[in-house]
């Protein structure tokens, strides 16, 4: 059906999967309605055009194939509707990294860490996506520094690195965002042992947070400088 071949091309935006929340906070609206979506979802992993995987955490997710994802991307870009459906994509993500920064230091640390696994491809493209609009910077730096725990404890150290400093260069934002965003940097600098990076970091976090006033960013990269200078038995 055409509502059918709606969803479809909107569905593209998911490159990591999706669950049903996804799907009807992305894609809803707009000539289909939240309360079908579970039909129309149906009818696709009917006709072999998405797949359900096994639940996990209680959470039922769905898949393309990547070669019927791409088309359906090419659909939705001739379709003129690519850049909102992408915009809410963005929305739900960055809401997600959110509502998990507090949590990955409390008890359902774990939980949270595997959620923030599983929508990895699709914070990944969020994060791209928010980064390419000069606009959305401090979002951007935002977003980047409150997956920090998460870059850390998975050991994404590389990668966290590369998006931090791509977002500290896309933006010129507050000094305490920019200190936090720069301890992150150095502690993932750290396990990596790229000393002479966590320094340079760790020392401008600590300039930046003393004129902010953020104390605790600034206690954390005073520490970050006396792990390094264990390390090299100063």
């Amino acid at each position: 059906s055409e509502t059918e071949r709606v969803l479809l091309c909107r569905l593209s935006v998911f490159p990591g999967g999706w669950t049903l929340e996804a799907a009807e906070d992305v894609c809803a609206g707009d000539g289909i309605d939240k309360d079908v979506m579970v039909d129309l979802l149906s009818h696709l992993v009917d006709k072999s055009l998405i797949i359900v995987d096994a639940e996990t955490a209680g959470e039922r997710r769905y898949r393309f194939l990547e070669t019927v994802r791409q088309y359906g991307r090419q659909r939705l870009v001739r379709s003129g509707d690519a850049e909102r459906v992408r915009d809410r994509h963005f929305s739900f993500f960055s809401e997600l990294v959110r509502r998990a920064e507090p949590e990955l230091q409390k008890a359902h640390q774990v939980a949270w860490l595997n959620r923030l696994q599983r929508e990895h491809d699709n914070v990944r493209s969020a994060l791209d996506w928010c980064l390419a609009n000069p606009e959305r910077g401090d979002t951007g730096l935002e977003l980047a520094a409150a997956l920090t725990w998460f870059w850390l404890k998975r050991g994404y150290f590389a990668e966290g690195r590369q998006w931090l400093e791509r977002a500290l260069a896309a933006t010129e934002s507050s000094e305490q965002l920019r200190a936090k965003a720069l301890n992150s940097i150095s502690c993932m600098a750290v396990f990596q042992a790229d000393y002479p990076a966590t320094l340079a970091r760790a020392d401008e976090s600590v300039a930046l947070g003393r004129k902010a006033g953020d104390l605790r960013t600034t206690a954390h990269s005073l520490f970050l400088q006396g792990v390094v200078a264990v390390q090299r038995a100063e």
